[in-house]
């Protein structure tokens, strides 16, 4: 799934193809510059999924009665 968003964007243009020209830029090749694009949007997904756990995650229940 990553492939086919990392490919997109590179297509595509917008931040993601901007990542990935200025890795080329750096001297990766382009295996490498797309591999450092994929493991950037996992970054991405993994932060969202965490906050997304914070935020909608149940709260504990008060389990003392006053």
């Amino acid at each position: 799934m990553l492939h086919i968003i990392a490919v997109c964007q590179i297509r595509d243009g917008g931040r993601g193809q901007e990542y990935y020209l200025r890795k080329i830029a750096e001297g990766k090749t382009p295996t490498e510059a797309r591999r450092a694009l994929k493991r950037r949007l996992s970054n991405v997904v993994y932060r969202i999924m965490k906050r997304d756990h914070r935020t909608n995650s149940p709260k504990p229940l008060d389990t003392q009665r006053r």
